[in-house]
C-alpha cells in the first residue's frame, strides 16, 4: 500500500508525521517481502524481508544490508568491525626446552574477529634462559608472524635472549592478514638444550577490517 501523508508510527514505527509509506505486507503484520528490481532472469535488484533485511543482489538477506558482489565506497566508511582485546595465560610462569634443539609454545588462547583483517598483536612479559639462548616469537595459528621460522635458520626469530642470571623484559609487535573467523594466538619458542621461561606475560591485540 502507498500512503502519500501518515501520521508518526503509521504501519511501522519509522514512519515520522507527513511521511508519504510504502507498505508490504503477506495479509498480515511482520509478513511478506518486497522485491525492487528489473525482469531480469538474474537476482538483479534488491529484496527486503519482513525483518527489515535488505538484500541487493541477494533473495536471502542475512544482515540489514546484504550485498551480493562488489561494494564501492566514495565517502568514509564507520563500523564496528574492528576491535582490541587480550589473551591472558592461565598461570604466571611457563617454559619450553629439553634436550636438543626444541620448537615449543608457551601458551595460546583462541579470538574470533567478524571480517578479514589486518591484525596486531603485542607480547609482554618477562623472560629468562638457563644456558645458551632462547628464540621467541609470536604466533598466529601456529605460524611465526616475523617471518617463516625454521629450527636451522634462528636469525628470523623475532627476540633472542642469552643465558643470564637477570629476568628480562620483553614487548615485541607483530602484524599479519587474517580471514573472518577464529585464530589461535601464541607465544612460540626454540631452544638448544636449555630451559626458557616467560613470566607475567600476556598478548595485547588489535585488529581492523581490510
Amino acid at each position: 500500500m502507498v500512503n502519500p501523508s501518515v501520521t508518526a508510527g503509521a504501519y511501522n514505527p519509522l514512519a515520522q508525521l507527513g511521511d508519504s509509506e510504502m507498505i508490504f505486507s503477506a495479509g498480515s503484520i511482520n509478513t511478506g517481502a518486497m522485491v525492487i528490481g528489473p525482469w531480469s532472469s538474474s537476482s538483479a535488484g534488491m529484496r527486503m524481508t519482513s525483518n527489515g533485511n535488505v538484500g541487493i543482489g541477494s533473495d536471502t538477506p542475512t544482515a540489514k544490508l546484504d550485498v551480493a558482489g562488489d561494494l564501492k565506497v566514495s565517502g568514509k566508511y564507520f563500523g564496528s568491525k574492528s576491535g582490541v582485546g587480550y589473551v591472558q595465560p592461565a598461570s604466571w610462569s611457563y617454559s619450553i626446552g629439553g634436550s636438543g634443539t626444541v620448537v615449543g609454545t608457551f601458551w595460546s588462547g583462541n579470538i574470533t574477529v567478524p571480517q578479514d583483517s589486518i591484525i596486531q598483536v603485542t607480547l609482554n612479559g618477562h623472560w629468562e634462559v638457563t644456558a645458551n639462548a632462547c628464540y621467541i616469537s609470536i604466533g598466529i595459528d601456529d605460524v611465526s608472524v616475523d617471518y617463516p621460522c625454521s629450527v636451522s635458520d634462528t636469525s628470523c626469530w623475532g627476540w633472542s635472549h642469552t643465558y643470564s642470571t637477570l629476568w628480562e623484559s620483553i614487548a615485541h609487535n607483530g602484524y599479519a592478514k587474517i580471514t573472518a573467523g577464529t585464530h589461535k594466538l601464541s607465544v612460540m619458542g626454540l631452544t638448544n638444550t636449555n630451559t626458557c621461561y616467560l613470566n607475567g606475560a600476556r598478548l595485547s591485540y588489535m585488529y581492523f577490517p581490510q
